[in-house]
């Protein structure tokens, strides 16, 4: 056997190891590190059979993902409130007129907050819609130093056939087509502004 098929085995048993640990386990917590470990142990498979950007792309987007959303998943939960919360109140009608008028009072206060995002497409703020419509006009007068014939080349493989699958995607991402990755830019950043704007506006409606 050899060292690739010996690595493969022994990669698929630890994988399958691994999500039998997951479906059993009870602890929440160590069901994430074991799912963790399931997909960094199928990046090196990936890994192995020279699948690079596949192997990469596991270990950045999904691992990634599930450390990420984890942090999220701590900074939200409120110890002390839900602490607070246990402690059993007397059930009577002025409690639940306070719980009501409370649930009205929080309902009333997200519809204002959302007609304040609203106002972003109201025609006093008409400038930013116009100014991403401009540059993504202008994308399309960009002189880039490569033919139009690159565009739609019939077989990538004949063109790129020495380089890895990494080389490949960096070299018709960043020559073959430019203008689509600035049109990408362009769109993740109007996003950017308007979670910016969104939070803005929840931050001042708190104060």
């Amino acid at each position: 056997m050899s060292f690739i098929c010996y690595n493969y085995n022994f990669l698929v048993f630890a994988i399958l190891i691994s999500n039998l640990v997951v479906l059993s386990a009870l602890n929440p917590i160590h069901r994430m590190v074991w799912l963790i470990i399931v997909f960094v142990l199928g990046s090196f498979i990936f890994l192995l059979l020279d699948f690079l950007f596949i192997g990469l792309t596991y270990i950045i987007v999904y691992v990634g993902a599930i450390a990420i959303l984890f942090l999220f998943v701590i900074m939200m939960v409120q110890i002390q409130n839900v602490a607070e919360t246990n402690i059993q109140l007397p059930l009577d009608k002025n409690n639940l007129m306070n719980s009501s008028t409370t649930i009205f009072e929080t309902n009333v206060n997200k519809i204002n907050v959302f007609k304040e995002n609203l106002s972003l497409f109201n025609f006093s703020n008409l400038w930013f819609p116009l100014l991403l419509i401009l540059l993504i006009s202008s994308l399309f007068f960009i002189n880039t130093s490569n033919s139009f014939a690159i565009y739609y080349y019939s077989s990538w493989f004949e063109l790129y056939k020495n380089f890895t699958d990494i080389e490949t995607l960096a070299n018709m991402i960043y020559l073959a087509y430019p203008t689509a990755l600035v049109f990408l830019a362009i769109l993740l950043w109007s996003v950017l502004i308007g979670v910016i704007k969104i939070t803005m506006a929840n931050t001042l409606e708190n104060y």
